[in-house]
């Protein structure tokens, strides 16, 4: 499981089925989110990509871009739509919550052991690749896209 160096995570998952006779139906309190895919609008896919470029490219030891890199890349996308860091990272925390508020842990300071310092971002960036949301393809689609 992705995680913090130097942790073990366990991981305990329960398979479920219907019963013979059974509706088929997950019980209530069953905790589940979907879809596999988030939705994202076009400009959330461009600035959550930004930020993933490294761990699309593949690297080793990926880190999220900063927030000024990932505003001036987002300015260099559209340049009239007055793209600033700020701007980036309130689309990026808009997408965490949204995807927090659907069940998916660690996107929030709160879900987070201090220091949070990129957690957030890299709990997110994990997300989005695990359910294939985010691939190398967007990356390049956004390569092709700058000027």
């Amino acid at each position: 499981m992705l995680g913090s160096p130097g942790r073990e995570h366990a991981l305990e998952v329960r398979v479920s089925g219907p019963e013979p006779g059974g509706t088929g139906a997950l019980p209530p309190d069953a905790h589940t989110y979907e879809p596999s895919v988030w939705p994202l609008e076009p400009d959330e896919r461009r600035v959550v990509v930004l930020p993933a470029r490294r761990h699309l490219q593949g690297d080793s030891r990926p880190t999220p871009q900063r927030w000024r890199q990932v505003g001036e890349g987002m300015q260099a996308l559209d340049p009239e739509a007055g793209w600033t860091h700020r701007r980036a990272e309130h689309t990026v925390r808009a997408v965490r919550e949204r995807l927090s508020a659907a069940g998916v842990a660690g996107l929030l300071a709160e879900e987070v052991e201090p220091p949070v310092g990129d957690a957030l971002n890299e709990n997110l960036v994990a997300e989005l690749v695990r359910s294939r949301t985010i691939t190398a393809a967007d990356l390049d689609a956004l390569d092709r896209e700058t000027p």
